[in-house]
């Protein structure tokens, strides 16, 4: 590459000597003849504010070097705010300096153009000599003549297509190479220099500035990269400043601009007079880019245009050197090609400038709050652009290829966009939902240029900023609530002892032939039990979900503190916990080894066998007529509402329990909040679900566009586990967190939902989002993965950045139902965990283990332990018969227990699933707690093709004995 570059350098040489000569205008001639023409130059500083010092810096040093190089007042045009000189913190009232060692560039400098007068129509009218366009300043403009040389220099802050005025619209690159094709066509100069330092400064020519206008570009950066400022700070021993470190009342601000500083110290210590345009690229493009491979800052100065004009000496654009020009020049042996400066890339200049005010405040002091509080919100604003921008490409070119789209580059020669008039409007359309772009959000003008170029409709285009920012960015939820109302529905779907009922049944039913001691043994316990009380040992069996109940109710409660109204929280919950007769501290159910109680005044909406499937679809779907017994409660929301559904239960892939009635599938729910949608009652809709396998609710099946986003505690086939269990081991220690010892048997709370109801106590709701939540969530949930789970997010993610706040209220100082010391929700927990399915065995484990020796309820508990161990044993053999009779004894197993890639949903037709396994439970009994983890296997009978007859033959000859 190196090789060809020298060798089509070495031609251009050649070539370029051949035009020079053929037309006159050889270097030599300039040396001894004086341009017949006038010297024009117009300067901009394109930017306002004390961290931007360097810009109006720059300006007032060219106008310096370019007023000792002769050239008048009357023919130099300066632009600029002019709020640095005069600034509160300039340490150096009325001063302006561009070097750590230089002198007052300030003084002299003519007020053309200040304040709002600095614009792109000014700008554009001053070039074109169009007095009568001019709005403000002094109206001078570029009078110039047909032999007359112009230079322009403009320094700010830019992004692809474009660079900045401090008012009014931004300079696009079309419209600037259309000026200069008009200033051309006027025939109103001879030869026109333009250097542009910006970031990105390269796409405001490369594509667009064609040959044989007589104009020549140097820009400080390639089409896709940064410019960087110099001068900056003090030192540190990994950067040091050496003797190019600013005064120390400086710090926190950068002097100068790399590549500005490198063509006007350059200037200072040329002859001019001796010295070519391009003689000036070469040094300045070695010392801008000296420091790229080493130390990581700097960038490639780039030419376009008429690469000839670049062979006429300076002295033809900026005058000669005169000797006692002294306002900023260094000694020529400071001018290097390595810079010895800190530097700082243009976009982090505000950043370094808040950083270093917020370290050199004294503590506790009002400037360092100020500081701390305005760095705090520099971030914030910058991770939402990214963010919204990232999450408008995922809508408009899938999540994979979204970010790809919008972060290509064309090849070197081809504009940035083909239509420029599309890249403004949707440059507009995006600032009108998501907020004007900033100096730093202005690097995505790329991603929406691409956007253009991928022939994206404009219709689409807003739909989907709408949809990616929609006005729920946390910075503005902290100035302005929602206009709508918060909803909240709470499910525990934990099975109540009537389904114990049903189970216990259908064990003897099916165990009774086994010619086991053990067997015969069980079945007379339990006839036994029926004399002697058969409702304690169902109460045994409801104990166990004691945790359901419990993360419901301090669900209710943080939603309650949060602001949230009974008449807009609707409760589903069996209710057979708080006053059962093994609850050791009647009336009340804690969540928590240290809470408090958290039943306390929770609506029973919806209690007993009224806590079913259809009932929930009815109550999502505000359908009061559908629904059966209860409060009648509906989720009667609006179009501007927030809707939290929170569903804590044992599932199965692709279901979920109720205590009563039938399965909830995954399909029937996606189906349920798809219509939701449709009816247009809610702005966004946030669901948590607790359940093993809970990521199989919405894998590949809930698409986006509904603005709905879900967190599920586990991945479509992993458990979920319940916490705060039981008793301390050597093996798993509980540390501070073991229930009280009343409690052993059972856990207080699940994983999943303890975390995020925790973490909701202890957070700042107001100014932490939902995607937050997720992190800490996820990473305490998984943290001890031996018994954690993958929490995972499906539906729009956008969403996920909206506050807590807009679905759980704000946090209320006096809230302290389960509330914990931040210092104890941690990234893991210190509590004993236990799989979801594996908290029954649990319960009885430890109810036997602490029964008095040869009592009748030790006995009872061994019973019913072996019971539950005899049914799980005799459902795994059941599936896995049947597995080995519809696809043989080698293949079975594999076949039951295949998982789908990532985005496939379970099953394809999930009406055969929902058949299949009323034909399994026909012939096998009705599938436990336990049993419903082989509905995979169910699902994969359907997706191989298996025939319903077949099916059922099959099932019978399984379960048969």
């Amino acid at each position: 590459m190196t090789f060809r570059y020298n060798i089509i350098r070495v031609f251009f040489f050649v070539l370029v000597s051949i035009v020079v000569n053929i037309e006159g205008r050889s270097i030599s001639q300039f040396l001894n003849q004086e341009s017949q023409g006038t010297k024009w130059a117009v300067l901009v500083a394109g930017s306002n504010g004390w961290d931007n010092y360097r810009h109006q810096a720059d300006v007032c040093h060219a106008y310096q070097l370019l007023k000792n190089g002769g050239l008048k007042d009357e023919n130099i045009i300066v632009f600029m705010y002019d709020d640095i000189a005069h600034n509160r913190e300039n340490p150096r009232p009325g001063v302006i300096i561009n070097n750590p060692h230089g002198n007052d560039v300030y003084k002299g400098v003519p007020k053309d153009y200040l304040g709002e007068d600095v614009n792109a129509i000014n700008f554009y009218n001053v070039i074109l000599a169009n007095k009568s366009g001019i709005v403000g300043g002094s109206g001078k403009v570029l009078n110039s003549g047909p032999n007359d040389h112009i230079f322009i220099y403009y320094t700010d802050h830019g992004g692809p297509g474009i660079v900045a005025m401090p008012s009014g619209e931004l300079v696009y690159a079309n419209d600037l190479v259309n000026v200069l094709k008009k200033k051309h066509a006027s025939g109103t100069y001879d030869r026109l220099v333009f250097y542009l330092e910006a970031c990105e400064s390269g796409s405001m020519f490369d594509g667009l500035l064609p040959e044989g206008l007589d104009i020549y570009v140097m820009t400080a950066s390639e089409p896709d990269e940064d410019s960087w400022a110099t001068y900056c700070g003090e030192g540190t021993p990994e950067d040091p400043c050496l003797v190019q470190c600013p005064p120390h009342e400086f710090q926190g601000v950068c002097l100068g601009d790399l590549y500005s500083i490198a063509w006007m110290e350059d200037s200072d210590v040329e002859d001019r007079t001796a010295d070519s345009v391009q003689g000036q690229y070469s040094r300045v493009a070695n010392r801008t880019a000296a420091n790229i491979t080493h130390s990581g800052y700097g960038s490639h100065v780039t030419q376009y245009g008429d690469l000839v004009v670049s062979f006429d000496p300076l002295a033809a654009y900026m005058g000669e050197n005169f000797k006692n020009h002294s306002h900023d020049s260094v000694d020529a042996k400071l001018f290097s090609t390595s810079s010895s400066s800190r530097n700082v890339d243009q976009r982090s200049t505000e950043l370094f400038y808040l950083f270093t005010k917020h370290q050199n405040a004294p503590e506790g002091s009002d400037e360092k709050y100020e500081a701390h509080v305005k760095l705090n919100e520099v971030m914030s604003q910058r991770s939402e652009v990214d963010n919204n921008v990232k999450y408008l490409g995922e809508l408009l070119f899938g999540v994979e290829k979204g970010n790809e789209v919008l972060h290509s580059v064309r090849s070197s020669g081809q504009p940035l966009v083909d239509n420029w008039d599309c890249l403004k409007s949707y440059v507009k359309i995006f600032e009108v939902h998501c907020g004007r772009l900033t100096t730093y959000g202005r690097k995505h003008v790329r991603g929406i240029a691409n956007i253009c170029n991928a022939g994206i409709t404009s219709e689409k285009m807003a739909a989907m900023s709408a949809q990616a920012c929609s006005s729920r960015s946390i910075s503005q939820f902290l100035t302005q609530k929602t206009k709508g109302t918060k909803w909240a529905v709470l499910i525990a779907g934990s099975a109540g002892w009537t389904n114990y009922r049903h189970q216990s049944e259908k064990l003897i039913q099916y165990v009774g032939k086994a010619i086991t001691v053990e067997a015969i043994a069980i079945r007379m316990a339990l006839e036994n039990a029926r004399e002697k009380g058969r409702t304690k040992l169902q109460i045994l069996s409801d104990a166990k979900n004691v945790m359901d109940m419990a993360d419901v109710c301090h669900a209710y409660q943080i939603m309650k503190a949060g602001g949230l109204k009974d008449e807009n929280i609707i409760v589903f919950m069996y209710d057979d916990i708080a006053n059962n007769t093994e609850n050791p501290k009647p009336g009340v159910i804690i969540n928590n080894p240290h809470g408090h109680d958290v039943y306390k005044s929770v609506p029973k909406d919806y209690v007993g066998d009224d806590v079913n499937a259809k009932n929930f679809f009815n109550v999502i779907l505000a359908n009061k007529s559908g629904v059966v017994g209860g409060s009648g409660k509906v989720l009667k929301s609006g179009p501007n509402d927030h809707i939290f559904i929170y569903y804590a239960d044992h599932g199965g892939p692709g279901v979920i329990e109720m205590p009563s009635g039938e399965l909830v599938f995954a399909y029937d729910l996606v189906n349920v909040l798809k219509k939701k949608h449709a009816s247009g009652t809610y702005d966004r809709l946030v669901f948590y679900l607790e359940t093993c396998e809970s990521g199989s609710m919405f894998d590949g099946l809930l698409p986006k566009g509904l603005n709905i986003y879900v967190m599920t505690a586990s991945k479509p086939d992993e458990d979920s586990y319940g916490t705060y269990c039981g008793e301390g081991t050597p093996n798993i220690p509980c540390l501070g967190q073991c229930p009280p010892r009343e409690f052993h048997g059972i856990c207080l709370g699940d994983l999943f939902s303890v975390a995020w109801m925790e973490d909701s106590d202890v957070q700042d709701r107001k100014t932490n989002s939902l995607h937050g939540q997720y992190i800490r969530v996820a990473k305490r949930t998984a943290a001890n993965l031996t018994y954690g789970s993958h929490v995972k997010e499906y539906g729009d993610k956008v969403v996920s950045f909206d506050p807590l706040a807009a679905f759980m209220g704000e946090t209320s100082k006096n809230h302290c139902h389960d509330s914990v010391d931040a210092k104890l929700f941690s990234t893991s927990s210190s509590s004993r965990n236990v799989d979801q399915r594996s908290t029954e065995l649990f319960y009885l484990f430890t109810k036997h283990k602490n029964a008095p020796e040869g009592s009748y309820e030790k006995y009872e508990a061994r019973v019913k332990l072996n019971e539950v161990m005899l049914k799980r044993s005799q459902v795994d053999n059941n599936v896995k018969h049947l597995g080995e009779l519809l696809f043989g004894v080698e293949k079975g197993n594999e076949v039951l227990h295949s998982v789908r890639p990532a985005g496939q949903p379970l099953v394809d037709n999930w009406d055969c699933l929902k058949s299949y396994v009323k034909i399994f439970e026909a012939h096998c009994g009705r599938l436990t707690t336990y049993g419903r983890k082989h509905v995979r296997g169910i699902a994969n009978i359907c997706n191989a093709g298996i025939t319903s007859e077949k099916m059922a033959a099959m099932s019978a000859q399984a379960c048969s004995s």
